[in-house]
């Protein structure tokens, strides 16, 4: 992992990010020190880039769980009320399964995710926090089985589509 912690004294939100497919915590450096910059704490996760990505998906779901019961192993000054989790592409398919897992989240945010594996239907299901889906263009770049977010999530998901911006922009 990498943390990224903001500097002002009060409690803010913790901001986790699971990289996708190939790709590494460094890909989110940028993201995560921006958000420290702006008044949120931030870490970065590095798990099997490779998947299974709902393997993935549990074991985000325990660390998010260990995180909540011992904050102070990161530090005191998480909200623990406002966890949020990010994840981009496949990483997006283990955050929706660790939220689905019990991950105490407020909420997650999905970078143009892909979908992968019958079983993630039975996960999406699950769902019921707040879901944002920032996607890339789907006449330039179209992430693998996108719709499954829309189709399966019962709570519905925000979508905000970035016009010209392709997979990889996240």
């Amino acid at each position: 992992t990498d943390l990224f912690l903001s500097a002002p004294a009060e409690k803010a939100p913790l901001v986790i990010f699971l990289h996708g497919h190939d790709s590494s915590k460094e890909d989110h450096t940028y993201q995560a020190m921006h958000l420290a910059s702006w008044g949120m704490h931030s870490l970065t996760l590095q798990l099997p880039n490779n998947g299974p990505w709902v393997g993935n998906g549990k074991t985000l779901a325990k660390i998010v769980n260990f995180i909540y019961r011992w904050p102070e192993i990161i530090d005191n000054r998480i909200d623990l009320n406002k966890i949020i989790l990010v994840g981009h592409s496949f990483g997006g398919s283990a955050v929706a399964v660790a939220l689905a897992e019990g991950a105490p989240a407020a909420g997650v945010v999905l970078l143009d995710p892909a979908a992968i594996g019958r079983d993630l239907p039975v996960f999406l299901r699950k769902i019921n926090a707040p879901v944002m889906l920032i996607g890339a263009d789907e006449h330039i770049s179209s992430a693998r089985n996108r719709g499954y977010f829309y189709r399966f999530i019962r709570g519905g998901v925000a979508e905000v589509s970035i016009k010209d911006a392709t997979h990889e922009d996240a």
